[in-house]
């Protein structure tokens, strides 16, 4: 493994969709699934554990702006960063977000409710 660090690097990249001989092999594959995974799992950790669902869409924004900088940022270090690998992070973010979406929902649902049984109680006082 060696760095190497591009100061001025070709950004037009970045829009590179003719790489189609990558396509049929299976370690790209297995690149793409694990792109999906890990943003599927920095989503999980970002937002499942969420309280309300302000701080559950900052945690989703939080994985895409990551997903976003990681691929902005690779050519700087001599690597290829696509768009394209901007949307199957998007994908992998996506289907967690929807399953953390669905289970935190009850949780918020219920912490509403109590907090305004709590409020109601101590106003009288």
């Amino acid at each position: 493994m060696q760095f190497q660090w591009n100061s001025h690097p070709d950004m037009s990249e970045l829009l590179k969709l003719d790489d189609f001989s990558y396509y049929n092999k299976p370690l790209y594959l297995i690149q793409k699934i694990g792109h999906i995974s890990g943003f599927f799992v920095l989503t999980l950790l970002a937002a499942a554990g969420a309280r309300t669902p302000r701080a559950f869409w900052k945690g989703v924004a939080f994985a895409a702006g990551y997903a976003v900088l990681t691929e902005l940022l690779q050519p700087f270090f001599g690597r290829n960063g696509r768009v394209a690998d901007m949307f199957i992070d998007g994908a992998g973010i996506t289907i967690a977000a929807y399953i953390a979406y669905r289970f935190s929902r009850g949780r918020w649902h219920s912490a509403r409710r109590n907090r305004r049984y709590y409020d109601s109680t101590w106003a009288g006082r």
